[in-house]
């Protein structure tokens, strides 16, 4: 992802666009305002959530019941390190996958299609580019896709929108890792799980 980015980044400045032009400028105005606080909604539920992950069994049973049923085992860490390493890779995606397919993407394509074809070609990548998670999952990232490009679009920023996929990612991860460490299946995966080391 960052190889993209470089490269993308790269031939937006040879093409003598700016980083303002891309989406790293600090928004203003009304539209500002709505997509700091869809941003700042969004941690906060996300922070709701992990805290009744943590708080309750019920919740985490449900968790990795759903984990279970969507067969999402190639996301979930299992191991201290693995959840350091799937943290390390939510903030990374947050940035990368924003700057490509909102900044780069849209302004790439708005240069020949009408604004409304340049944000949704890119977007049905962006949710197909998932699809190794299963359809299932595919359908969840489209409204959180929608979401981010609606935020860039109003906005003409990238900041609100990373800080609300960084947020999605790093969160969901810990929910995960919250809801899967010390069961039973993960301790049988990684006795460490269990004692912490």
């Amino acid at each position: 992802l960052w190889l993209m980015t470089a490269v993308a980044v790269g031939g937006w400045l040879i093409a003598g666009k700016s980083f303002a032009e891309l989406g790293f400028i600090a928004p203003s105005g009304t539209n500002a305002w709505i997509a700091w606080a869809i941003a700042g909604a969004g941690v906060a539920y996300l922070s709701y959530s992990l805290y009744g992950v943590s708080a309750s069994e019920d919740t985490r049973k449900q968790v990795r019941a759903s984990l279970d049923q969507n067969q999402l085992d190639v996301l979930q860490p299992t191991t201290p390190r693995g959840f350091r390493a799937f943290q390390t890779l939510s903030v990374t995606a947050g940035i990368t996958e924003e700057v490509i397919f909102r900044g780069f993407a849209i302004g790439v394509l708005a240069i020949w299609l009408p604004t409304w074809a340049a944000a949704v070609i890119p977007l049905a990548i962006f949710c197909l580019a998932h699809a190794y998670q299963g359809w299932q999952r595919i359908v969840q990232i489209v409204p959180i896709g929608t979401l981010l490009t609606i935020m860039f679009l109003i906005t003409g920023s990238l900041l609100p929108g990373i800080v609300l996929h960084i947020a999605a990612d790093v969160f969901g991860g810990w929910i995960i890792w919250r809801a899967t460490a010390g069961s039973s299946r993960s301790a049988r995966q990684d006795p460490a799980l269990v004692t912490g080391d």
